[in-house]
């Protein structure tokens, strides 16, 4: 955008008047001209009067181009803030996932440990430690996923 901006101020400032000035010094052979010298100095004003219309369709063009960069800065921006916001809800939800699984599986563990107590002095089903410990597993399975 800056470049544009420069190219915008440099055709801007290609109409105005341009002074150069030149100052050109010449020693002569003192022994052929005895101290002559001569002092020379030229002074240029230059004003375009007319260019046909370069310099305008120049600076219509650079200002298209400085509003497409900045729609496409634009563009980017919106992208960049909409996959923020995507990666941030993911996380929120993430974060609540683990949370719930976290919970669940205290539960289970208490369960299973409470299953394996009453084991040997009642009548329980070795399928139902089992089971509870294959949700254990999967229960951690899903929080190393998350």
């Amino acid at each position: 955008i800056e470049a544009v901006d420069f190219e915008q101020r440099q055709i801007r400032t290609s109409k105005y008047m341009r002074i150069d000035g030149v100052l050109d010094a010449t020693v002569f052979d003192v022994r052929d001209y005895e101290d002559e010298y001569e002092l020379v100095g030229k002074l240029e004003f230059k004003m375009p009067l007319y260019d046909g219309g370069a310099a305008r369709a120049r600076l219509r063009e650079a200002t298209w181009r400085q509003s497409e960069i900045k729609a496409s800065l634009d563009k980017l921006h919106r992208g960049h803030s909409n996959e923020t916001n995507r990666n941030l809800l993911r996380f929120e939800e993430l974060k609540k996932e683990i949370g719930e699984q976290t919970e669940r599986l205290a539960e289970l563990e208490a369960r299973l440990s409470s299953l394996q107590a009453r084991q040997g002095r009642t009548v329980t089903s070795p399928l139902e430690v089992a089971g509870v410990m294959v949700e254990i597993n999967q229960v951690k399975t899903t929080l190393i996923q998350a």
